[in-house]
């Protein structure tokens, strides 16, 4: 891990799925345009640690949290399941598609 980026690990009081998923969003995005610092680029700032975990994160309790994050991480599971059998199909399809050109236009059926 690089030494720009600071690591850290949620305590006991949050559950980190549920901050995972927090981050996903653009919720957060307001406080660090409000106290982040950019610089020449426009596209990226920099937020001092201190100001970063003092980012108000309206929290439930824990097991609400748990059960939020399980809640999401199911559909992401399925979305991510969704995909894949789009991806098959799609794959499928344009298998038989080039198959199909392929014997349509070979140059014995050409004459």
């Amino acid at each position: 891990m690089s030494p720009l980026y600071t690591v850290f690990r949620a305590d006991e009081t949050v559950d980190h799925l549920f901050l995972e998923h927090y981050f996903k969003t653009d919720s957060w995005h307001p406080y660090m345009y409000l106290e982040g610092n950019s610089g020449a680029r426009s596209d990226r700032f920099s937020i001092s640690d201190a100001i970063f975990f003092e980012m108000p994160i309206r929290c439930p309790s824990v097991r609400e949290q748990e059960r939020v994050a399980a809640i999401l991480e199911h559909f992401d599971d399925l979305i991510t399941l969704h995909q894949r059998k789009a991806l098959i199909v799609y794959t499928s399809v344009d298998s038989a598609l080039m198959t199909m050109s392929t014997s349509l236009f070979s140059s014995s059926r050409m004459t």
